[in-house]
């Protein structure tokens, strides 16, 4: 059996849960943290859930053949690190904004702040404390302590790319052999999306964007500045799109936030900035128009399909180690629940360690 715990890397973050599966594969049971705790997207360390998903599926730390969580090893975020660099000397901003996240705080978040997009943020703690303060639970200090506190310390442990993650919750429950999978994210392990090609069972990654470019983002800030949950609400404005009018003058601002430059996403956003020049515009016609600038750019990675299939197929023989890759169902090594989505951030923190990663 193998355990996969979704949950952030410290403090707080979105939708934790767990699931597991057996050794072909399959889902035997999966358990989300806020049904138990009765917080929506409660993203702290999933103990009810763990404890639920325990007595269910009836297995402890002797049954499990590794516990997979969705975080990089060392050696791959080196790795990582090194092809954001590459990507640095034609696209700089993707480099010194890093770094300028690391040192002042995040931009896009500052400017979310800015527009009132995180006022929820201090409620939402208090009230995962309070679930906390009531259980009983043990103070945590990271996802290495959660793992010890509940008695799987010693189980072998299995790192997950963030965004193969996503890829693989797609590509394995697509029953197609053969397909290309984009992910498109607000950021984890460095990155908001991939383009990878699942062949044969197995999943390989041929393009990445790189942070700050992120099609995740686009989307929360956008449904901000609609007044809705950025977090919670992508469903609400999706459905406001049927009724907005696609051919505003709005469009403008939305094509110049968004763009696609081969098999990656560039993003130019500035929450305070979007939020002036949308000021006036109703949410009917600002969602059409975010519906059509998000589907002309996504819609046009897939038109790169030929040119993504002859890269991938050289691939194997270019750099027949380097590509990270999943296999597929069946082989006793699969993804397992850290498929369901984001981490908090990647192996970061956000606004008080609440870092969104679900995206679109």
């Amino acid at each position: 059996m193998i355990l996969g715990i979704y949950h952030p890397a410290r403090g707080v973050g979105h939708d934790t849960g767990v699931a597991v599966i057996n050794r072909d594969g399959r889902p035997i049971a999966a358990q989300s943290e806020e049904r138990f705790s009765r917080v929506k997207m409660d993203g702290g360390f999933p103990f009810k859930a763990l404890e639920s998903l325990q007595r269910l599926a009836g297995f402890g730390p002797k049954d499990l053949a590794c516990v997979a969580v969705p975080y990089l090893g060392p050696a791959a975020q080196v790795t990582e690190g090194l092809r954001l660099l590459l990507a640095s000397t034609t696209d700089p901003a993707v480099a010194w904004r890093q770094l300028d996240g690391r040192l002042r705080g995040d931009h896009f978040q500052r400017g979310m702040a800015a527009i009132g997009a995180y006022r929820y943020l201090d409620d939402y703690k208090v009230r995962l404390q309070d679930v906390r303060d009531r259980d009983g639970r043990p103070p945590v200090r990271d996802w290495h302590d959660f793992l010890r506190q509940t008695g799987f310390g010693d189980v072998p442990l299995v790192r997950v790319d963030h965004h193969l993650a996503h890829a693989a919750g797609a590509y394995f429950a697509s029953a197609r052999d053969e397909c290309l999978v984009i992910t498109c994210d607000g950021v984890g392990a460095l990155k908001s999306g991939i383009v990878a090609v699942g062949r044969a069972g197995r999943l390989r990654t041929i393009a990445r964007t790189f942070y700050p470019h992120s099609p995740g983002e686009f989307w929360e800030v956008l449904t901000a500045i609609c007044g809705f949950h950025h977090m919670k609400h992508g469903g609400k404005v999706t459905g406001l799109a049927a009724h907005g009018d696609r051919d505003a003058a709005c469009y403008r601002v939305m094509r110049d936030a968004l763009a696609v430059d081969g098999l990656t996403v560039r993003t130019r956003l500035d929450p305070v900035k979007l939020a002036r020049l949308l000021d006036g515009v109703s949410r009917e016609r600002h969602r059409g128009r975010h519906q059509r600038a998000h589907d002309r750019r996504t819609i046009t990675r897939p038109s790169h399909f030929g040119r993504a299939c002859i890269v991938a197929a050289h691939v194997p023989r270019l750099h027949p180690r380097r590509s990270p890759s999943i296999p597929r169902r069946g082989s006793g090594r699969s993804a397992g629940g850290t498929a369901r989505g984001g981490s908090a951030g990647g192996d970061g923190a956000g606004p008080g360690s609440a870092r969104r990663g679900g995206g679109t």
